[in-house]
């Protein structure tokens, strides 16, 4: 297993395909679920002190760049449902979170905000 069978599974196709933008919130769900812990190690995938996904061979960048929501509303946030439906940018913090979802994983590794987000976004049909 390698960062190879971690994409094939949980990244399948670039976040700025048609597929991806198609169902830009299913795309990025279905990436944050692939950064939990038992994921990570099923695949032989660690994180890098930046929040990178690395194995012996391959990098795989965790960022705006991954993530079909950021390429979809590339121009600011606009629209982005994490925005509809947290009334502010995942990269910004509620007033009741020490940490926005997105500094979560950069800072803890932990991706259940982003995901327990866009799960609300899928479920609200955005």
């Amino acid at each position: 297993m390698s960062l190879g069978s971690w994409k094939k599974e949980f990244y399948p196709t670039e976040a700025d395909s048609d597929e991806a933008m198609g169902d830009a919130v299913g795309h990025s769900l279905l990436k944050w679920i692939g950064l939990r812990q038992e994921n990570l190690k099923r695949h032989g995938v660690n994180v890098s002190h930046y929040g990178n996904l690395v194995d012996e061979h391959d990098c795989f960048v965790i960022s705006g760049s991954s993530c079909s929501l950021c390429q979809r509303h590339s121009i600011g946030c606009n629209h982005c449902p994490l925005l509809v439906i947290r009334d502010t940018s995942c990269a910004s913090p509620m007033s009741d979170e020490k940490l926005s979802p997105f500094d979560e994983w950069e800072m803890n590794f932990n991706p259940e905000p982003m995901i327990y987000w866009l799960e609300k976004a899928k479920e609200a049909g955005l």
